[in-house]
């Protein structure tokens, strides 16, 4: 009876309808993934050259020092990918009552329009970096990071290799949170289309999930593909030199975030060697935490830790 079975078993896994199955299903779902791409692109190659007004309105600045006089403690601020000091704006407001001393980064290619970021390379974002930490560490005692995403990701670069006084990261970005519908990396799949799509339309300015923070956001509406390839590479980097950051860590990231994975991201905290380290986790808020549900109580966890001896 068992030899049976078996010979059945196998005759049919030989029959083409059983043995084919998984692969016209893939074939499927990846023709048509391809083909919505490509009408996607269509539309948008031709609109992103006709929109002329894909540039920041007055709420970006270039990046500036505030209360210089200041010289105890100085904090670098760094925005995340496709953004601009305004991702820090609810942070800044309040330190802007507290007469602290901070630097706001503007990184290459951001702030004006998205064809300013599509040759962008990685290796600037990071050089420039830490160009800016050196000369604020030679005029101030002591300098403190706060990045969010992207630029959380890069203050954990600069934090590894430099004497930092104190490490605040906000939704760090080491990768895309992934979905089973993705078929793939978004990565992977940004890699592939960049040519024929240079840029693709976001679902909306920023995933934030308090209307009211949303209708104060600021960012590109568009992104260039080519440069989500420069951004996988600092994520990559970023997790290999979680291990060599030992100064005092704050972590904060909301469970809710669609745009960073949480785990590696929870991962990464596990992996660094500070003995004095903090990971805060929240629930309500989406990816940008500064703008939405939680916003006050990050804010207010920041600056205790910042003020803590």
């Amino acid at each position: 009876m068992i030899n049976i079975t078996t010979k059945l078993t196998s005759e049919l896994a030989q029959l083409p309808c059983i043995s084919n199955f998984k692969s016209l299903l893939f074939k499927i779902v990846h023709f048509n993934f391809v083909k919505l791409f490509l009408i996607f692109a269509v539309l948008n190659i031709g609109e992103i050259y006709a929109d002329n007004n894909n540039i920041y309105n007055n709420k970006v600045k270039e990046s500036s020092i505030n209360n210089p006089e200041i010289k105890s403690q100085c904090l670098m601020l760094l925005h995340g990918f496709g953004g601009s000091p305004h991702d820090l704006k609810p942070l800044t407001n309040v330190l802007d009552t507290l007469n602290v001393s901070y630097f706001t980064v503007l990184l290459a290619g951001h702030g004006t329009h998205p064809r300013d970021l599509k040759n962008i390379q990685y290796k600037t974002w990071i050089s420039d970096c830490f160009d800016i930490y050196d000369s604020l560490s030679n005029e101030f005692e002591s300098v403190a990071l706060i990045g969010f995403s992207m630029g959380g990701a890069i203050s954990q670069i600069i934090s590894a290799e430099r004497d930092v006084s104190k490490l605040v990261v906000l939704s760090p970005y080491y990768r895309i949170h992934q979905k089973w519908y993705y078929f793939g990396k978004p990565e992977k799949w940004a890699k592939r289309f960049s040519i024929v799509m240079p840029y693709i339309k976001k679902l909306k300015i920023g995933q934030i999930n308090d209307p009211s923070g949303l209708e104060k956001y600021s960012a590109y509406e568009k992104l260039p593909l080519r440069a989500v390839g420069e951004l996988v590479k600092v994520g990559n980097l970023a997790i290999e030199e979680a291990k060599n950051v030992s100064c005092p860590v704050l972590w904060l990231h909301s469970k809710g975030d669609i745009v960073s994975d949480y785990n590696l991201s929870f991962d990464a905290f596990n992996n660094n060697e500070s003995s004095d380290k903090a990971f805060i986790s929240f629930t309500r808020s989406n990816h940008i935490l500064l703008y939405d549900y939680d916003s006050d109580e990050v804010i207010q966890r920041i600056l205790r830790f910042l003020h803590e001896e």
